[in-house]
């Protein structure tokens, strides 16, 4: 069972690189194809990204919250992405 390595969140560069999220011509972040489903019905529980509120979809998933949903949800990604150990 993985454990959440207490402090850590992912990073801007984990976003595009290992979640999939996409960024328009706006700066709009949003899920893309490659973005695991949980995740991006994760994101959708915020509002919609719009031009004044570009990093909508994208703050949510920088923060522990988040990365301790992900150790639950999808702990092969979480230990992956360093957020959390397999706890053996």
């Amino acid at each position: 069972m993985a454990q959440y390595k207490k402090g850590a969140t992912l990073s801007w560069r984990d976003l595009w690189i290992h979640l999939g999220l996409i960024k328009d011509n706006a700066g709009r972040w949003y899920p893309g194809d490659d973005t695991p489903q949980p995740i991006a019905e994760y994101c959708y529980q915020y509002r919609s990204p719009s031009r004044a509120w570009p990093l909508s979809y994208a703050k949510p998933l920088l923060t522990t919250k988040f990365a301790k949903w992900l150790t639950r949800e999808l702990p092969e990604l979480a230990i992956k992405l360093g957020v959390a150990d397999d706890g053996l």
